[in-house]
């Protein structure tokens, strides 16, 4: 019995966190809702940025190129995101207008993200979200790049 409580003090504190999977198939789909899109932004989130295991938030402020932070690859953006949380109820949707825009880059969209939260507790929660923007990059036959709402720097797709 002590042996079994031993061992089992020694998993917990050896693995006391969730492992799981950095790449995950995204399921959440770009949303071009132009009513959405018009809606202010209240920011209730931050970026983040993750070195190894760690994970920094970057206030609105000291981002310097958006795309150092956004990630599009294989018709999927994905970043991280920290906000309050912990005892209520927070949803998010990537949104667009839908509308393509042009400039000497070429054509891109704007996008943001719509987040809504009736959480006002204090625990600070982070999230990989990603989501897949086919069905947008299926209507044109050119290269697509994206501006992130507020930001002016490109976000084209890595190869």
């Amino acid at each position: 019995m002590r042996n079994s409580f031993l061992f089992s003090s020694i998993l917990l504190f050896i693995f006391p966190f969730k492992i799981y999977s950095q790449e995950k198939t995204c399921k959440e789909i770009f949303e071009i809702n132009d009513s959405l899109f018009s809606i202010a932004s209240k920011n209730g989130y931050n970026l983040d940025q993750q070195y190894g295991n760690a994970i920094r938030n970057v206030r609105w402020d000291q981002v310097k190129d958006i795309s150092d932070l956004i990630n599009f690859k294989n018709n999927t953006i994905s970043f991280r995101i920290s906000y309050g949380c912990g005892c209520g109820h927070t949803t998010w949707k990537l949104v667009t207008d839908g509308k393509p825009y042009t400039s000497d880059k070429g054509l891109y969209y704007k996008i943001k993200l719509f987040f809504r939260s009736d959480d006002h507790c204090e625990a600070l929660c982070h999230e990989n979200v990603c989501f897949d923007v086919t069905p947008l990059l299926e209507k044109s036959s050119v290269q697509v790049y994206f501006k992130f709402e507020n930001f002016e720097n490109p976000i084209f797709e890595k190869k």
